[in-house]
């Protein structure tokens, strides 16, 4: 058993940098919480498998902000070099208690790093969360639908290529690190190229161009104009120390 703030378990890119297949982030990975406030109980009933049952303030909260506490499950399979990954649900009402009524959200993240043999390596992800419509609204629910897939290639031990695509469905602007004001909310496909070296086995050095494409014009150029498309190269180094 935990009892505190610790890491979350949601999400398949974490905040080790080097532990990642790209430099940057999936868009979706700005609306997974990056700790979780609470109890979480753990269950291991074999060397691959491990459950664990979370009781928490809330989605990344760390004082309670209303009158009910979140539910997490986490299923998570680790065999190295062959499968390993998470498959994630909460169940909470993320509406403070100043706004006066609840709205029960339901969440999914599954993915898992799947090897094909010596020098292959793939990660599908899958986020899904719908959300109850407020009292003012229609009756129903909101929803999102985020699926993803990276795949890695080992040229040599120095040298690797990987490519990310990923989609986000989010018309109703439940993510608040991507509300764009805008009528189709945040609709967007993009594609991410990394070029790694590694030079040792704690030092990462990656050249890496992503290109991303929305419904709505939510981007800023550089003349700070809104356009669809957001584009642009990063080269970077991660170690561990």
């Amino acid at each position: 058993m935990e009892i505190g703030i610790f890491p979350s378990y949601f999400g398949a890119e974490i905040v080790l940098n080097k532990e990642n297949l790209h430099a940057t982030r999936a868009y979706i990975a700005d609306f997974t919480p990056d700790y979780e406030a609470g109890v979480r109980l753990h269950f291991k009933p074999d060397e691959h498998n491990t459950f664990s049952a979370m009781i928490l303030n809330g989605w990344q909260v760390i004082k309670e902000t209303n009158s009910t506490k979140a539910l997490a499950l986490t299923w998570s399979l680790n065999k190295p070099g062959k499968i390993v990954g998470n498959w994630n649900w909460m169940f909470a009402d993320e509406q403070p208690i100043t706004k006066g009524y609840s709205l029960f959200r339901h969440y999914q993240n599954i993915y898992f790093r799947i090897w094909l043999g010596q020098r292959w390596m793939i990660l599908p992800v899958f986020d899904f969360m719908i959300e109850k419509k407020a009292p003012s609204d229609a009756k129903g629910w909101n929803k999102i639908v985020a699926p993803a897939i990276s795949a890695r290639y080992s040229i040599s031990p120095h040298f690797g290529v990987a490519g990310r695509y990923e989609y986000i469905y989010d018309p109703k602007n439940l993510i608040p690190e991507l509300r764009t004001g805008t009528p189709n909310g945040w609709q967007s496909n993009a594609a991410t190229l990394t070029f790694e070296y590694l030079p040792s086995q704690i030092v990462t050095f990656r050249l890496e161009g992503k290109y991303g494409v929305n419904k709505d014009a939510v981007f800023r150029n550089g003349s700070n104009n809104l356009v669809n498309e957001d584009w642009y190269g990063i080269v970077s180094t991660s170690f561990y120390f």
